[in-house]
């Protein structure tokens, strides 16, 4: 009769060994500190100013080599590309700006657009009075794009 007595008598609770216990503590204090770290990486992420600076004699390195596009490139990352007042500077980011221009001006001129190659023609101009010394670069870009 003591068998019949335990079946009908309703299940209490499980008692948990200490390493569960613990096991389940650690969980919840690891799961805490996860969300708290993400928070803050957010946080910071958020607030950090995003800063890209390509030194004056890497730009001078890479119209040495004429690689144009990586200077079209190092212009559009560096965040002082409008605001420089390094006169080498200013004359490395007119020559990106002219390569960027006169490749337009090929890719219009080339589907028979003449408003816009006429746009980006008048472009290249201005920035030709802004390359100082660098505009000895420019026939190279325009025999590298084919422009006459």
């Amino acid at each position: 009769m003591s068998k019949n007595k335990n079946k009908n008598k309703p299940a209490g609770k499980v008692k948990k060994s200490p390493a569960m216990v613990i096991t389940g503590v650690i969980i919840i204090i690891l799961g805490l500190v996860l969300t708290i770290v993400t928070i803050v990486g957010f946080i910071d992420l958020n607030n950090r100013k995003h800063v890209y600076y390509v030194p004056t004699t890497d730009l001078l390195s890479t119209i040495s080599r004429e690689d144009f596009v990586d200077l079209v490139h190092d212009y559009y990352s560096s965040n002082d590309n409008l605001t420089t007042d390094d006169k080498d500077r200013q004359e490395c980011f007119a020559l990106a700006r002219y390569y960027q221009y006169a490749l337009q001006f090929k890719v219009f001129s080339s589907s028979g657009d003449c408003i816009r190659a006429s746009k980006y023609r008048s472009l290249m101009n201005k920035e030709i009075d802004k390359m100082g010394d660098l505009v000895s670069y420019k026939p190279s870009i325009d025999e590298e794009l084919g422009i006459e």
